[in-house]
């Protein structure tokens, strides 16, 4: 959705990017040497848990202070994408990071931050992703040693998670919201992987780390496979060459639920998403559980009705109704 698009030139259109920016992002202070001839286009997506801002606009300078904290918080974790040919400067706590074209950094909404880009260079393109960090299965302790830090965006890795939030951002609009549900779920696996590979580059990963770092590919491995029926504790363990005790382990201390808990649970939302989707209006409800591995229909139920309020069929059908006219 286009929050602003480009206007006349001016102070006035400076006034409507940075109160935009305060209402879609957090509130923070933005200054500009090109105020007087300010022009700038800002787009939002939302993904479910992710949303995504597209900027593009004169060049700024953001600070968010203690009292901007004070003022509103929403708790979250930004990654700060570079799309343009500026260099980009992002402070924060002790760190600082210098981010070229497709560089990363994380960032937290709980602290104060100071954003500069090169003034010389009169425009600048960006993007911030916002994205509670439970969601990324990282223990806060180890998403809070990579904020600052910047991320590559030019090896393998941060080039395919570079390329794929800048277009994915553009294609927003397009999609339906049981697709932006799904691309949620793939936007939460890259970015798993990426920063599990940079918390890799900054130790030497002891047990721990080394742990969780096994749980994003273990995880990443069950949701490419949630359609098998034999999708068990023992098939999974086994594929990862590890014993049953350890995977049941790894999901207790990192997780905090059980592999069979976790595997209904991402069924089940895989599950919900198919129920809404137009394209699968004429398959019935059992044969789209049965595409997500569910072979006891009785079972599936109870266990829908108590995630979601409502069984399978219900629940599409109260969903997907018609309006009237």
């Amino acid at each position: 959705m286009t929050l602003v698009p480009e206007g006349a030139p001016g102070r006035q259109h400076f006034d409507l990017w940075r109160a935009t920016l305060d209402q879609y992002a957090m509130p923070v202070a933005v200054s500009s040497p090109y105020e007087a001839e300010f022009t700038g286009s800002m787009q939002v997506s939302s993904f479910d848990t992710i949303t995504t801002l597209l900027t593009d606009n004169s060049t700024i300078s953001v600070d968010r202070t203690a009292a901007h904290i004070r003022q509103s918080d929403p708790e979250v974790l930004l990654l700060l994408l570079n799309l343009g040919n500026s260099l980009q400067r992002i402070a924060q706590s002790r760190e600082e990071a210098v981010l070229g074209q497709g560089d990363m950094t994380l960032i937290h909404s709980s602290r104060p931050h100071r954003c500069e880009s090169q003034p010389d260079v009169p425009r600048q393109q960006g993007m911030i992703v916002s994205f509670d960090g439970d969601a990324l299965g990282l223990a806060p302790v180890d998403m809070a040693r990579l904020v600052g830090q910047r991320l590559d965006g030019t090896d393998g890795v941060g080039r395919l998670v570079s390329g794929f939030l800048s277009t994915l951002a553009t294609v927003g609009d397009a999609l339906d919201p049981v697709d932006a549900l799904r691309l949620s779920s793939v936007t939460a696996d890259l970015l798993s992987v990426m920063l599990g590979r940079r918390l890799g580059m900054l130790s030497t990963l002891d047990p721990e780390r080394r742990d969780r770092e096994r749980l994003i590919h273990i995880r990443h491995f069950i949701r490419t496979n949630l359609g098998n029926p034999d999708l068990t504790p023992e098939l999974i363990a086994g594929a990862h060459h590890i014993s049953l005790r350890t995977l049941h382990r790894l999901f207790q201390t990192h997780a905090g639920t059980t592999v069979s808990a976790w595997i209904r649970e991402r069924r089940l939302e895989a599950y919900r998403a198919d129920l809404l989707d137009p394209r699968l209006s004429t398959w019935s409800v059992h044969r789209i559980a049965a595409t997500w591995g569910f072979t006891d229909a009785s079972r599936l139920s109870r266990a829908f009705k108590a995630a979601y309020g409502l069984s399978p069929a219900a629940y599409r059908a109260v969903h997907t109704a018609r309006p009237e006219r």
